[in-house]
C-alpha cells in the first residue's frame, strides 16, 4: 500500500493514486472502507465529505500506526462507531493524535489521559455538544500546548483566529514553538496539512469543553483539598475567595489595585442587578461584561435568585418562574430558567449559576420540600435552554447548579444527588448564612460535600467570615464569595492574622503604628491605625476604600495561606489554630 500519498487542502486533491484504485469516489457523500490495514493518510481521505458508515469490523489499523490529526479529525463526522474507536485508539500518542511531529507523550501516559478514547464524547456526535465533564473524564490533563504544538501554557487569542479563543492549561509535555498559522507542517505518515486550518477545527470544538478543574493536592485529615480551574480568561488557583462587584464593581477598589494589590483572580457580577442596570442593551452593544467593566480576568454571576429573594418587596413564584418588582423603581419584572440562562449568556461570565429560589433558614420541611421541588425543576430547564445555546462572545461558559435544601440533610442529599446526576462542570451549595447557626451550616456541608463530584469545584455561596471560609475548606470546598470583607470594612471592622479590629474605637485614636504589620495590602504599611481611625469618624470616603482594601486582601491572603498547608499536608492543625487567633476582639 503506498502510504506516501499527499492531500493537497487548496485544491482538495490527491497527490498519489495506488491507494486510492479500489476505493469509492472522493469527496463525496458515501465513503465506505473495504480495503484492509487502511493508514491514517487514507482515512483523512473522508475529511471533506459526509461519512456513512464505520463499524468495528472495518476498522484494520496496524499495531504501532500512529493517526495524524488530519485522519482523526475526519472521525468527527457522523455516523462513526464509537466502540471501534476505544478499542483501537487507546494507546495513541498524543503527537500521532495532534499532528505534531516530535511532541511525544508515551503509550503509558496517554493510557492514563485517554484511557479508552471515544470519538462520539471528544466531538460531539449527540446533537454536536461536548460536555466539559465529558473532557474532563477524557483528557484529564491534556494541554492546550500539546493540542497545538505551542510552546509555554496558554494559546493566545491570536493563534485562534476562528474563535479568539484563549485557553490557559498546564503544560503535559515539553513543546517547542510552532511556526507561524499560516505554514504547513510535516504530520506523522507524510500527510501535510496547514496548522490555521487544525486551529479552526479545534477551536470550533473546543467552545464547547470550558471550564476545567484539576485536583493537585488532598489532606489526609480533612476534605480539603487544593485545586486549580482553568478558564478562558485565566487560570483560578482553589481555595479561592472571589470578590463581589455586583453591579461591575468591587466597591471602592480599583481594578489595577484589584489584580496588583488584593490578588483576585475572579470576581462576582450579580444578574439581577445587571438585569435592571445598565441593562442588556448597554452589555450585548459593549461586547459583554467583560469589556464593558475593563475586567480580562475571570467572572462568576448569581442568576438573581437570592436578590429577588432579599431585596423584592413584592414576588410570586410559579411553576414558569418568578415575577418580581424592582428595587429600584419598582416596575415589574420576570425570570423564567429560559430568559435568566438568555440573560447570563448576554453578560458574559465564565461561569452562570443557575436559576432558584433561595429558600429561608428558618423555612418548615413542607415549604422547603416544595421549594426544592421547583428549584429541580427550574435547574432542569436551565440546562435544557444553556446546553441549546451558543455563547455570544466566542468563549465558553460553565452552568453550575446550585443545591438547596434548608436545614434538612434528607433534602439536601436529594439536592446534590440531582445535581450531580447532571454531570457539570461544577456545582454550587446555596441557601445557607440565611439565618440558620453557624453549625448548621457546616452539618449540610458535611452533608452535601461528599455526594458531588469529587473532580468537580465545588462553590459555597455567600459566605462568609474567615472563619467560615476555613471551616468551608475543610469540609471540602473550594470557591467562596461574600460582600462581607467591603460592606464590614465599609462600617469599620479590619480582618488581621490577630483578630477583628473595630477602626471606630477609641484605643486606635493615638496608635501610630501601620494598620497591619504583617498584611499582604500596600495600605497596611502606609497608613496607620490612628489615621484610619481619624478617617471613619470624620466620616471620610477615603475610610471606607483603605479598609475594604485591607479586607479585601486579608480574605485572598487567607485562601493563599490554607492552600499553602493544604499542599504542605498539615492544613488541619493550621486551620484550629488560625480560627482562634482570627476570631478574637481586639
Amino acid at each position: 500500500m503506498d502510504v506516501r500519498c499527499r492531500y493537497d487542502m487548496t485544491n482538495k486533491q490527491w497527490h498519489g493514486s495506488a491507494l486510492w484504485g479500489k476505493v469509492n469516489h472522493f469527496p463525496g457523500h458515501s465513503v465506505h472502507f473495504p480495503l484492509e490495514n487502511i493508514d491514517s493518510t487514507a482515512i483523512f481521505a473522508v475529511f471533506s465529505g459526509k461519512v456513512n458508515h464505520f463499524s468495528a469490523n472495518q476498522w484494520h489499523f496496524p499495531p504501532n500506526m500512529r493517526l495524524s490529526a488530519s485522519a482523526y479529525i475526519c472521525l468527527r463526522q457522523k455516523h462513526c462507531c464509537a466502540s471501534a474507536i476505544a478499542n483501537k485508539f487507546a494507546l495513541l500518542l498524543a503527537s500521532a493524535i495532534f499532528g505534531y511531529a516530535g511532541n511525544t507523550v508515551h503509550a503509558s501516559a496517554i493510557a492514563n489521559l485517554f484511557a479508552l478514547l471515544s470519538a462520539s464524547a471528544i466531538f460531539g456526535y449527540a446533537g454536536n455538544t461536548v460536555h466539559a465533564s465529558a473532557i474532563a473524564n477524557l483528557f484529564a490533563l491534556l494541554s492546550a500546548s500539546a493540542i497545538f504544538g505551542y510552546a509555554g501554557n496558554t494559546v493566545h487569542a491570536s493563534a485562534m483566529q476562528a474563535r479568539r479563543l484563549a485557553l490557559h492549561v498546564p503544560p503535559v509535555v515539553s513543546v517547542s514553538a510552532s511556526p507561524p498559522v499560516s505554514s504547513g507542517r510535516n504530520m506523522p505518515m507524510q500527510m501535510n496539512l496547514h496548522c490555521s486550518r487544525l486551529l479552526r477545527i479545534f477551536a470550533k470544538y473546543l467552545i464547547h469543553i470550558g471550564m476545567r478543574f484539576e485536583k493537585i493536592a488532598c489532606c489526609k485529615d480533612s476534605a480539603a483539598r487544593a485545586g486549580k480551574i482553568y478558564t478562558a480568561h485565566g487560570e483560578i488557583e482553589t481555595p479561592i475567595f472571589m470578590p463581589v462587584g455586583t453591579v461591575g464593581s468591587v466597591k471602592g477598589i480599583y481594578h489595577r489595585d484589584l489584580k496588583d494589590d488584593i490578588g483576585a483572580q475572579i470576581i462576582l457580577g450579580n444578574t439581577y442587578h445587571l438585569y435592571l442596570r445598565p441593562g442588556l442593551d448597554i452589555l450585548k452593544a459593549a461586547g459583554g461584561l467583560h469589556k464593558f467593566i475593563s475586567w480580562d480576568r475571570p467572572i462568576l454571576t448569581d442568576s438573581g435568585g437570592f436578590q429577588i429573594f432579599s431585596l423584592s418587596p413584592i414576588r410570586k413564584l410559579t411553576p414558569e418562574g418568578c415575577t418580581f418588582s424592582s428595587h429600584i423603581d419598582g416596575s415589574r419584572h420576570v425570570f423564567t430558567p429560559e430568559n435568566n440562562m438568555d440573560t447570563q449568556r448576554i453578560i458574559g461570565a465564565d461561569i452562570v449559576m443557575a436559576l432558584d429560589e433561595c429558600t429561608p433558614g428558618n423555612a418548615d420541611f413542607k415549604y422547603a420540600k416544595n421549594s426544592l421541588a421547583l428549584t429541580k425543576a427550574w435547574l432542569e430547564r436551565c440546562i435544557k435552554r444553556f446546553d441549546g445555546t451558543e455563547p455570544l462572545y466566542e468563549y465558553p461558559q460553565a452552568l453550575f447548579p446550585i443545591v438547596q435544601g434548608c436545614v434538612y440533610p434528607e433534602l439536601r442529599r436529594e439536592a446534590a444527588e440531582h445535581a450531580a446526576s447532571l454531570d457539570r462542570e461544577g456545582y454550587a451549595i446555596g441557601g445557607l448564612s440565611v439565618g440558620e447557626p453557624t453549625e448548621v451550616m457546616y452539618e449540610m456541608l458535611e452533608t452535601v460535600c461528599p455526594i458531588l463530584p469529587d473532580d468537580r469545584p465545588r462553590y459555597l455561596m455567600g459566605v462568609g467570615t474567615p472563619a467560615n471560609i476555613l471551616e468551608g475548606i475543610d469540609r471540602g470546598v473550594d470557591m467562596f464569595d461574600c460582600v462581607m470583607p467591603t460592606r464590614n470594612g465599609r462600617n469599620g471592622m479590619l480582618f488581621t492574622w490577630n483578630g477583628i479590629m473595630n477602626m471606630r474605637n477609641q484605643k486606635w485614636a493615638d496608635d501610630f503604628s501601620p494598620i497591619d504589620p504583617d498584611g499582604d495590602s500596600f495600605v497596611d504599611r502606609y497608613y496607620s491605625k490612628a489615621y484610619l481611625r481619624h478617617l471613619f469618624i470624620a466620616k471620610e470616603i477615603f475610610a471606607g476604600q483603605i479598609a475594604s482594601e485591607h479586607n479585601l486582601a486579608f480574605y485572598l491572603a487567607l485562601v493563599r495561606e490554607a492552600r499553602r498547608h493544604i499542599m504542605a499536608g498539615d492544613f488541619k492543625t493550621w486551620k484550629e489554630e488560625t480560627v482562634k487567633r482570627i476570631s478574637t476582639r481586639l
